[in-house]
């Protein structure tokens, strides 16, 4: 398949310190970041643009380059503090009006959404219903199966990982079906092949929707 210019993906990883070189040791920031980068590398070496949009906390520019055809675009919610990836999920109908109003204002087209971790699942979610666009979900953790295999006093276990509202609110997000079409990735770390592949595919159907 030819790749054109406009052939633009957004990523979304909202929670963690997201940059074109991480601070590995800061909280909520790891192989989901790194995973995330060289995916998009990945793409954009294949002839792709790549957005890649997370929070903006702690003074961050609002962009940032990381590579040829890969940047990061930051967008506010919920202050200007770090906020844990278990609670996040109360900021993200904020990060997504700033999102949306940026994408709209500088008239962005993307061909479809790789959401990471459910805080950018919901989110991801949120723009692909008014975007109208495809999204494709990469969980990398499943808390239901991680709540029942963690070892430590169950009680305890919810507090700090908030697992029961984990589960409600992606359910209640992934339901809402009638503006999108979604697809999904592997659980866990897909290969960078496979999700290649994809992008692929989920560009000929998103050529197939604007016809």
């Amino acid at each position: 398949m030819a790749i054109k210019p406009k052939d633009r993906i957004m990523m979304i990883s909202t929670h963690g310190y997201v940059s074109a070189s991480p601070e590995f040791g800061m909280p909520d920031t790891g192989g989901q970041v790194v995973y995330v980068l060289e995916l998009s590398k990945c793409l954009a070496r294949m002839g792709y643009r790549v957005d890649v949009l997370t929070r903006r906390f702690e003074g961050q520019p609002a962009s940032e380059p990381v590579s040829d055809r890969v940047r990061i675009l930051r967008f506010p919610c919920g202050g200007k503090e770090f906020i844990p990836k278990e609670v996040l999920c109360d900021s993200i109908p904020e990060w997504v009006t700033n999102a949306e109003r940026y994408i709209r204002s500088k008239r962005l087209r993307y061909a479809f959404i790789n959401s990471h971790y459910w805080d950018a699942g919901l989110a991801g979610q949120a723009l692909a219903n008014r975007l109208k666009i495809l999204h494709v979900h990469t969980p990398h953790s499943i808390g239901a199966w991680k709540r029942d295999n963690m070892d430590g006093d169950p009680e305890e276990l919810e507090r700090k990982y908030n697992f029961r509202r984990q589960g409600q609110r992606t359910l209640s997000s992934f339901a809402s079906k009638d503006l999108h079409q979604e697809v999904y990735a592997p659980a866990g770390h897909a290969a960078f092949h496979d999700v290649a592949v994809l992008a692929g595919v989920l560009l000929d159907q998103a050529q197939c929707h604007a016809t």
